[in-house]
């Protein structure tokens, strides 16, 4: 006998399409997809018109927000992480279930008291990374736990990277998710713990290594990617003298847009009025640059 559910899912960007084709294969689930941008979520309707169905929704508009959330079985958060406090919010106040893909925020971690008195499961943390890495990770450490062991060092990274012929441009990565949340991200401070001690870096793509014992066939390296120690703690790993989540990427990524960075291209300040080329953002970034045999260089 097949089960229906009626899912919410909020959001239609990137990552949605393949959200959506991993529901469709749970029997005959009914799927809404809401979204501020309606003709992104009526694009989507198109994969499965018999299962799908579009909404317009503002997450501002919370009377519109909990009356859509009290009509479904469930709530998946697929929107930027900074969205998921009123949606848990609403789904809270209504008695709803909601799972997210990001990490657990400070304001998610207040809720808890309160979702767990009402019986209720916001499911955080399980997409690839947060999320199967993590249940990899308990699953070894309980493992050498039973067997006996004492872990005394940790390594975990992960990235998405294209197959080889489609890893075609200078920066060897392709865009899965939100490119400007993607690059503002390799601009958070990183904190983990390096043969014993405390590192805290703001500049974590000017800390990447090459890693030459992950594959024998493919370049890549490692930097490290928000704050290690919190999961640490939550892993009950406080005897590792080394520990670090990381990304992975090929290299050459970390040099390139950690220079984005130091000219100020990925800068969210407002670019001046008068800026209409890349050469006038350069300019405006760098104070000053001039043609000079073909290239650029400062101003004399």
């Amino acid at each position: 006998m097949t089960t229906k559910h009626n899912i919410l899912v909020l959001g239609s960007g990137m990552m949605t399409p393949t959200l959506i084709g991993q529901l469709l294969t749970y029997g005959d689930s009914k799927i809404t997809v809401a979204s501020n941008i309606i003709k992104d979520a009526e694009a989507l309707v198109k994969l499965a018109p018999k299962f799908i169905s579009a909404a317009y929704l503002d997450v501002k508009d919370i009377p519109a927000l909990e009356k859509l959330i009290a009509g479904h079985d469930h709530v998946i958060s697929f929107i930027p992480p900074w969205m998921h406090t009123p949606i848990s919010e609403a789904c809270l106040r209504v008695g709803m279930n909601m799972t997210t893909s990001s990490y657990i925020s400070p304001d998610m971690i207040r809720m808890h008291p309160d979702v767990k008195a009402k019986g209720l499961i916001f499911l955080n943390e399980c997409g690839l990374d947060p999320g199967i890495d993590i249940m990899g990770t308990m699953k070894i450490l309980h493992e050498a736990q039973a067997a006996g062991f004492k872990i005394v060092s940790y390594e975990s990274y992960c990235g998405g990277l294209p197959v080889a012929e489609q890893a075609d441009n200078p920066l060897g990565y392709k865009f899965s998710w939100n490119p400007g949340a993607a690059i503002k991200a390799s601009r958070n401070q990183a904190i983990f713990r390096w043969n014993g001690e405390k590192v805290v870096t703001n500049t974590p793509l000017k800390c990447a290594v090459v890693r030459d014992d992950f594959s024998v066939s493919m370049k890549l390296e490692s930097y490290p990617n928000r704050d290690s120690l919190v999961f640490q703690e939550r892993f009950g790993m406080q005897d590792c003298e080394t520990f670090v989540r990381g990304t992975l990427r090929f290299t050459g990524f970390s040099d390139i847009i950690s220079s984005f960075h130091d000219i100020g291209l990925t800068s969210d300040d407002p670019a001046d009025k008068n800026v209409k080329t890349l050469r006038d953002l350069l300019e405006s970034r760098l104070g000053g640059v001039h043609k000079h045999n073909g290239s650029l260089g400062p101003r004399s």
